[in-house]
């Protein structure tokens, strides 16, 4: 994934950056306030990344534009305004209402948001996740957790890296695990039922402990707690099943009500009531989005798109009912336990068992914990090679962070230990940036990840001329595009024109904290136009 070109604004200013290329860029200036953030934050904006702008840019008044090269070398058109998309494809144009939409509708385009294990099910990470991986902004740094901490937390931020390095851990099921080990336990105590069968009144047994105490044991208490936790997953998958059915067949009717503008009546014409306009228009969900459907041609693109986000709605209701159906599976296992329980009481009733019988069911006994013994070892080897995995990439990464830090810094004190600094050590100045540097490096390394690496102020804490030289050196090494931006003192000016490899755009001559223009806007409108936006 390359970024081929930024800009953002309306009518009256804006900004474009389309110089980029697709190996190391370095975007500098002489002083601070120059625009360099906002066009970092900006092009992940544009592609559904938490906003973190410094202040005082209104970024909701403006529409946020990227172009993004994917690795077999297609083109994806992005536009932001709120929180509606416009995207552009070889495919044609598709209006997206939200990053949920966005997300999906990305990785169906080719680029790809993995599946992660979040509280207990599997769901696809957000942006503000994902381009944490390749992306370090100047605010809101703490180097003990990730950015932006809320819903997401550090072990999500692992699992993601996990995923990345092609380790699903989406397949590890836990309630399954459990419920194997449950299952194979109470066959073993009906077998010693059978066994005993004379003995049954007379010998207090596991079965009959566990149902007298049946409402104050740990065991009893775990299962309704996992009843509760599977019950709450579908109640929030119908929620999403549900949302995604009412926004499908607002679509459709959406689509029916415009497929009707085709039929020409005999006599008369449509027009507004209002206003005796004959324009007809259509919007996106927040309103950010108007199109003239009057138009032809402008009808066809529309109609395409909404019959594209009503193929999505279908595919996430239809995976909805999928995930459903694999819990409802789960609460039928927990539920089919206890009727074995209440079934292994019963037989402490029936005296008078025949002998062949109680031998019959002693060998299906038998084969059954055989057979749930062979899942146990298949469900073990699983975990313990996820397990080794995991502690494979974890230490190559913080392998490769530690070398890479000495590289750049060989009488440094700091050891990584992990992605994240201790609570009580958080890294400030130098350090952070030292640390940063060496977490995006190792990342992109073991990783092998295409996307871009980007830093903004990457010299932050007064980086030396030496460290920077290795920096540029080891990063140019990686087949990453390179996206760094830096402020320079006035001596330092055209340092960087004696590196060969790095494309240097100087932000020196941009108005202080007013990088948009009025003579950007026309630049702006070309772009925006193949996307049916009109500014």
């Amino acid at each position: 994934m390359k970024i081929n070109k930024v800009a953002f604004g309306n009518a009256e200013e804006a900004f474009v950056e389309d110089r980029l290329c697709s190996g190391f860029n370095i975007i500098f200036s002489d002083d601070n306030n120059k625009g360099k953030t906002i066009v970092m934050q900006s092009a992940l904006y544009a592609i559904g990344n938490e906003p973190i702008f410094p202040f005082p840019f209104d970024y909701k008044e403006y529409y946020h534009y990227v172009e993004i090269e994917l690795d077999d070398k297609k083109i994806i058109n992005v536009c932001r305004k709120g929180e509606s998309f416009i995207v552009k494809t070889e495919k044609g144009i598709n209006i997206l209402d939200s990053v949920s939409e966005l997300k999906r509708f990305l990785t169906r385009s080719g680029l790809v948001f993995p599946n992660i294990k979040k509280d207990d099910s599997v769901r696809i990470v957000d942006p503000e996740l994902l381009y944490q991986v390749f992306f370090v902004g100047q605010d809101k740094k703490d180097s003990a957790n990730i950015f932006n901490p809320g819903y997401y937390k550090k072990e999500d931020f692992w699992n993601l890296v996990y995923a990345l390095a092609g380790v699903d851990n989406s397949s590890i099921d836990d309630i399954e695990k459990d419920e194997i080990k449950n299952k194979i336990a109470l066959l073993k105590d009906e077998k010693k039922v059978l066994l005993e069968q004379n003995k049954i009144l007379k010998k207090s047994t596991p079965s009959l402990e566990l149902i007298s105490q049946k409402y104050g044991n740990d065991a009893f208490e775990a299962k309704v707690k996992k009843v509760e936790s599977i019950r709450n997953n579908i109640i929030d998958i119908k929620k999403r099943q549900n949302r995604a059915l009412q926004r499908k067949t607002i679509n459709e009717k959406t689509l029916s009500e415009i497929r009707a503008l085709n039929r020409t009546p005999s006599t008369g014409d449509l027009y507004c009531l209002d206003c005796d306009s004959k324009r007809i228009g259509y919007s996106s969900g927040d309103k950010s989005y108007s199109f003239d459907i009057s138009d032809t041609e402008m009808r066809r693109n529309i109609l395409e798109a909404i019959e594209d986000k009503i193929s999505a709605y279908q595919e996430e209701i239809d995976a909805c009912t999928l995930q459903i159906n694999t819990l409802q599976r789960q609460l039928q296992e927990l539920f089919k336990d206890e009727e074995v329980e209440l079934e292994s009481v019963l037989l402490y009733k029936n005296e008078i068992i025949e002998a062949k019988d109680a031998d019959t069911r002693i060998v299906q006994i038998d084969q059954e914990i055989k057979k749930l013994n062979a899942n146990q070892k298949v469900e073990k080897k699983k975990t313990i090679d996820y397990s080794e995995k995991k502690e494979e990439i974890k230490r190559s990464i913080i392998e490769t962070m530690n070398q890479f830090y000495k590289s750049i810094d060989s009488t440094g004190s700091l050891v990584f230990d992990d992605l994240f600094s201790k609570r009580s050590s958080v890294y400030s100045g130098c350090e952070a940036t030292e640390f940063y540097l060496s977490k995006l490096y190792a990342l992109a390394k073991v990783l092998g990840h295409k996307y871009p690496i980007m830093m903004d102020y990457f010299r932050d804490g007064e980086l030396s001329t030496e460290k920077e030289e290795i920096v540029i050196r080891e990063f140019s090494k990686l087949s990453n595009q390179i996206i760094f931006t830096a402020t320079l003192k006035e001596q330092e000016l055209g340092k960087y024109s004696k590196y060969s490899q790095i494309n240097c755009i100087d932000y020196s001559i941009n108005t202080a904290s007013h990088i948009m223009k009025a003579s950007f806007v026309i630049k702006l409108r070309k772009m925006l136009s193949p996307l049916m936006i009109k500014i």
